[in-house]
């Protein structure tokens, strides 16, 4: 590289080497194309509900479905295609004991707990109406991958087999209508999605399934929900509560060198800075079930201080 003639050597082989890259992608295109077009299976992430097997008909290997999960997966798209919310099948899956998808089952340990991500992405799956994604293999971390984007025929038509297909066309068109129309804040992109105060987060239990409340918004107003039981809690009027109360039972209570009442005046804004106030003082903080209506609950709220450290000047 230290010479003309070694810079233009250099140079030739980088473009001798980027034909040679280019030439493979185009083999394993061309490879890729004739495997979906022999109706065989490329490879990646199988379907839920279906099992690769030996092709019948020659090399390579075919899906099929998989008797053990197919009447789940038909199950949940009935389900769905009813009017039924996909955190409600994911319940329903959970409550069943169906069994998981065999990669997260792998990845797991000791969890049988079906999350609304997995059920909306088996949903939206195009092998539902035997039809096959245009890139089967595509990564699952890749987001919103259109359904409609299936192997076509020469006339234009999505090649359909018949062997796979537990709904028709028309059916996944229609079920990809329903999720599509969802307006729950779990059916956008995060970027869409309404952010919520942080001030609660990690602090408040669910007094009867004894995990964390969630925030999440309902009808665009900010609640925290229980993952498990679904009650919920508005937001607006829980807060306000809290922080009465933190403010009039504890102003005089220590923070580090500060009390209450200078800390939070401090903290400002920042509901990060806001929470760890909070938390400093809480020994317990659940909130119970109660009737769901209009109006804020204050008995609901199990709330309970911890131990007292005054300031001196007090």
């Amino acid at each position: 590289m230290t010479s003309p003639q070694g810079r233009a050597f250099a140079v030739m082989l980088a473009v001798f080497g980027e034909m040679e890259a280019e030439a493979i992608r185009a083999r394993v295109r061309a490879a890729r194309a004739q495997i979906l077009k022999d109706g065989r299976w490329p490879g990646g992430g199988i379907p839920y509900g279906y099992q690769s097997v030996p092709n019948p008909n020659g090399p390579g290997r075919v899906l099929a479905q998989d008797q053990e999960r197919i009447g789940w997966l038909a199950g949940a798209v009935a389900k769905a295609l009813s009017g039924e919310t996909v955190n409600a099948i994911a319940a329903w899956l959970t409550d069943s004991e169906a069994p998981l998808p065999a990669r997260r089952t792998e990845r797991t340990s000791g969890s049988g707990s079906w999350n609304r991500q997995t059920v909306d992405g088996l949903l939206r799956n195009p092998v539902l109406a035997g039809m096959t994604p245009h890139n089967p293999g595509r990564a699952k971390s890749a987001k919103r991958v259109d359904p409609f984007a299936v192997l076509l025929d020469e006339r234009g038509q999505p090649v359909i087999s018949r062997a796979l297909a537990i709904i028709t066309t028309e059916e996944f068109a229609t079920l990809q209508r329903l999720l599509a129309a969802r307006t729950v804040p779990q059916a956008r992109k995060k970027a869409e999605r309404q952010s919520t105060s942080a001030f609660l987060s990690r602090v408040a239990r669910c007094d009867e399934c004894a995990v964390y409340l969630c925030r999440g918004t309902n009808q665009k107003r900010p609640v925290l929900y229980c993952p498990k039981c679904r009650q919920t809690i508005g937001r607006t009027a829980l807060d306000a509560y809290l922080i009465e109360r933190l403010l009039i039972e504890r102003a005089d209570q220590l923070v580090g060198d500060l009390d209450v009442a200078e800390a939070w005046a401090r903290a400002g804004h920042d509901d990060m800075a806001r929470r760890a106030v909070l938390v400093s003082q809480l020994d317990r903080l659940a909130i119970r079930r109660g009737v769901v209506g209009r109006y804020f609950d204050e008995e609901r709220v199990l709330l309970t201080w911890s131990s007292c450290r005054q300031h001196p000047r007090a």
